[in-house]
């Protein structure tokens, strides 16, 4: 009775978790047709709950040429965005706007260097693959950004391109593709960057990523940085990196003491394994290693960059020296043993919320698990096929000690002879 008292509620909190919140998708909310296009798209991702709403802000398109990824999470659930169009359209500052108080954090995608620079502002992007609502049999929503190049200059092959897959879940769950990094219920997006075909000329030296980090709530002194850590685990992927994560900490500093006012802030972090892939299929022999450089102050060319960036139309001229100034960090990734590769593909996650542990994965424990199993059964095999020998061994010996084969009155020894004549 118990028993089944304990399963219908389970059942029922299950139920309500799943219709007391929502994970769906506007492209360009309140745009209309200006912005049917695919080169001009933004969108927004939006988390309802029943106490709170996150929305995630993502574009790389003509109105905003930085790839970028925005979350701003507020503890009401009625908390929604305001797009000015007018004033995005025209590069104004302060044009996406929140109607509550929220905290927000985020990271944009700068320049890619190989031989040169190639900033990702000035490449021409799309939205390719776009879904409003989760598919119903994964739980995940997927939105997806293209470039296949300049107007003004050609940095790809034919067929070549540079993309950047969005994905969110309507559940806590692992990624399905190596390495596997786990996101959480409509608070995390893990994104996919992929490179294809550069041209030989810029394939000469290893490929590398310069993104920017931000905290919105939070401002920084000159030599302060977002704290990082680099995690440890014993895991079942069999690639280089594997047994590390690493973590950029959104609302702490480098001395490890939490940044002011972030008691009362939701958590944030940004997290990566430092491998990525040379091959479309994500294996042991298509895996490489990422090298992460130390994090740098912004630089001039950096904040003229994210001008064109949703940074600037939520952050406005934060994002310089103020009273108030936002907390953003220049991170660079290297690709090593890229140059010799057409293929390149690295994800990163951004979340609210503090990251996932895990001492072993899912698959590491089946392993361990039928490993035991086996130890077991061998021991008690072994047990059992022992005792019965002894047994054995023991009989025999209690009939070789216990029936003798001459008595003492039939031994030849002690028999008379009699000689008859």
């Amino acid at each position: 009775m118990h028993r089944s008292i304990f399963l219908l509620l389970v059942f029922l909190t299950f139920v309500w978790r799943i219709l007391g919140s929502e994970l769906y998708a506007v492209k360009s909310p309140g745009c209309g047709e200006s912005c049917s296009p695919p080169s001009r798209s933004l969108v927004e991702v939006v988390y309802k709950n029943d106490s709170s709403s996150t929305h995630f802000v993502l574009s790389a398109s003509d109105y905003f040429k930085v790839p970028s990824v925005f979350v701003l999470h507020s503890s009401k659930n009625s908390t929604y965005l305001t797009f000015d169009w007018k004033g995005i359209n025209k590069t104004y500052p302060n044009s996406i706007q929140a109607s509550g108080p929220t905290t927000c954090y985020g990271f944009a995608f700068l320049t890619l260097n190989s031989t040169i620079p190639i900033p990702l502002s000035t490449l021409s992007w799309r939205l390719l693959d776009f879904a409003e609502v989760p598919d119903s049999r994964t739980g995940l929503l997927k939105v997806t950004f293209q470039s296949e190049g300049s107007r003004s200059r050609q940095y790809f092959k034919n067929k070549g391109f540079v993309s950047l897959s969005f994905s969110f879940s309507t559940r806590n769950s692992h990624a399905s593709r190596p390495p596997h990094i786990f996101y959480y219920e409509g608070l995390s997006v893990l994104v996919d960057f992929t490179v294809s075909r550069l041209l030989d000329d810029l394939s000469g030296p290893s490929v590398s990523l310069n993104m920017a980090f931000f905290a919105a709530n939070q401002s920084f002194a000159e030599e302060q940085n977002f704290r990082t850590s680099t995690v440890s685990t014993i895991n079942d992927e069999l690639t280089p990196g594997v047994f590390e994560t690493n973590y950029v900490y959104l609302n702490e500093k480098t001395s490890t003491v939490q940044l002011p006012n972030s008691s009362q802030l939701p958590p944030a972090f940004v997290q990566w394994h430092p491998v990525f892939y040379a091959d479309p299929s994500p294996e042991l022999k298509s895996s490489r290693h990422v090298v992460t450089s130390a994090q740098t102050p912004p630089t001039p060319s950096a904040l003229s960059s994210v001008h064109s960036s949703v940074a600037y139309a939520l952050l406005g001229d934060r994002l310089r020296k103020g009273p108030r100034p936002v907390a953003w960090r220049l991170q660079n990734f290297t690709f090593a043993d890229s140059a010799s590769s057409t293929y390149i593909t690295w994800s990163i996650l951004l979340s609210l919320g503090s990251p996932h542990t895990e001492v072993f994965s899912a698959g590491l424990w089946s392993l361990m698990s039928i490993s035991c199993g086996i130890l077991v059964l061998i021991f008690v095999v072994a047990s059992v096929t022992t005792l019965v020998r002894w047994r054995i061994i023991r009989r025999r010996q209690n009939q070789f000690t216990h029936h003798r084969l001459l008595d003492d009155s039939d031994s030849v020894l002690n028999a008379e002879v009699i000689v008859k004549t």
